[in-house]
């Protein structure tokens, strides 16, 4: 069972980080473009927080560590039948409507605190 976590853990951070490196690259080469320059929202190259570019790169990878643990938490869970509800095929499908639910979940979480603060 350990390894079994060990691995699925490993296998949603390794695909996290390739997402996460993917989209900057793509998003970088778009933001160096003449479109990107228009629309461009932030102007100024530091950021706000006052952090590095590679403090927020090790702060990013760290959280994608926890997320990775969580993904692979909740997906053994399931296929073992710790859940909540009844055990789910996991498919595409599934995978892509608990995505969609959590980060509906997590935005609301994380909009109603910040409100309330």
């Amino acid at each position: 069972m350990t390894q079994d976590f060990l691995v699925c853990w490993g296998a949603f951070y390794l695909a996290l980080v390739g997402i996460y490196f993917g989209l900057s690259l793509l998003l970088s080469k778009v933001n160096q473009t003449h479109w990107g320059e228009q629309r461009r929202i932030q102007r100024q190259s530091e950021s706000r927080s006052g952090l590095t570019a590679s403090a927020q790169r090790r702060h990013a990878l760290l959280s994608l560590a926890g997320v990775a643990f969580l993904l692979a938490v909740g997906v053994l869970a399931n296929l073992n039948g710790y859940a909540l509800f009844p055990k789910l095929e996991l498919t595409w499908l599934t995978l892509v409507v608990g995505l969609l639910i959590s980060v509906l979940l997590y935005d609301a979480w994380f909009y109603w605190m910040h409100r309330w603060l």
